[in-house]
């Protein structure tokens, strides 16, 4: 215990020195963030020392930099915990990186603990990249295609005019062109679904104890919850809520109106705006008499094409509550469009 003399003489565990900071956590930039110019680097720190903790230096090794902060105005007790921020770094290019973050306090006690080592994957984000042909003669077909992004949709567009929208490791062919072209293509984002539509399982009913129970479900990539479909015993309103599981917090609520009735389906929009992370969905509260869920379920997880968005299981084994059909917005990361010009030859 912190400042007892009284030591029990069978307790191996009783190891606490003076001064002692340790590293807990990376907390940002968070696992599948998409790359930015204002990633927010952080970290969690901890005092496992008698004394409290009044000052320390922190450094983060990320993206080939290293950033430094002494944070001020620190009064971590024995067993506290704090976040240090450490500012913002850039990096668009997608892929996994090595983050070690070490503290340095004069006299620390304990150096095993000063340093964590962290792999994270930032999702891609560079400017869409065309590959096109410069020159071109009269009435020639051109080609068009991407090398950035290499998942999603790309939409081409001349002037006002759409060309298309495809994937983007598809290709475009303009036929017989007679004049320089100019042209633009952007990352777009489409919905997919998560493909838990009722019959999942061996039977279910009518459930009202709301509150306590939901679906768990993940986010690989920055995503929204554009809509779920609920099956309501009579007309009423369900509160709606995600909570984060690594924390605890509300990331996010809503209420839902359904008109149905007799477990009729409807389908009711959300619009949540969600981050790489594991979550619950649960009803928090609801005036409808009840909602449907199943039981004897199997197949998890349900998942976008990409799995960007996957349902991994109810708050209890094999069953599944309450929000089926997910319609999810997803194609990756915001990213600058790009115009070039194929010029004509004369």
């Amino acid at each position: 215990m912190s400042g007892s003399t009284t030591v029990d003489i069978g307790a191996d565990e009783y190891d606490v020195v003076a001064d002692d900071a340790a590293l807990t956590a990376l907390l940002g930039p968070a696992d599948g963030i998409c790359g930015s110019d204002s990633l927010l680097v952080s970290v969690e720190i901890a005092n496992y020392g008698q004394n409290t903790l009044t000052s320390l230096t922190v450094s983060v090794d990320i993206f080939g930099s290293t950033m430094t902060a002494t944070p001020t105005g620190l009064s971590i007790p024995f067993g506290g915990k704090d976040t240090v921020e450490l500012g913002y770094i850039s990096n668009f290019v997608g892929g996994t990186y090595t983050v070690v973050a070490y503290t340095q306090l004069t006299g620390d006690g304990r150096p095993g603990n000063d340093t964590l080592t962290s792999n994270i994957d930032i999702t891609d984000a560079q400017q869409v990249t065309p590959v096109y042909p410069d020159m071109i003669c009269a009435g020639d077909d051109i080609t068009l295609s991407v090398t950035i992004p290499t998942q999603g949709n790309v939409m081409w567009t001349t002037g006002n005019d759409t060309l298309g929208v495809i994937a983007a490791d598809s290709s475009l062919t303009l036929t017989n062109i007679t004049s320089d072209t100019t042209i633009t293509v952007s990352a777009v984002s489409y919905s997919d679904t998560t493909g838990n539509v009722r019959g999942i399982g061996t039977g279910g009913g009518n459930y009202n104890f709301f509150g306590t129970t939901g679906v768990l479900f993940s986010v690989t990539k920055s995503a929204i919850i554009d809509s779920v479909t609920l099956y309501p015993n009579a007309a009423g309103t369900t509160n709606i809520a995600i909570q984060d599981v690594a924390t605890g917090a509300t990331v996010w609520t809503g209420s839902a109106s359904t008109t149905a009735t007799g477990n009729t389906a409807e389908q009711v929009y959300l619009g949540a705006s969600m981050q790489p992370g594991s979550y619950t969905m649960t009803a928090s509260a609801s005036t409808c008499g009840g909602l449907y869920r199943e039981f004897g379920v199997t197949g998890y997880p349900f998942s976008t094409s990409g799995n960007e968005v996957s349902i991994t299981q109810g708050s209890l084994t094999n069953y599944h509550y309450f929000f089926y059909n997910w319609v999810v917005t997803v194609g990756g990361c915001e990213r600058e469009d790009s115009t070039f010009t194929s010029r004509h030859s004369s």
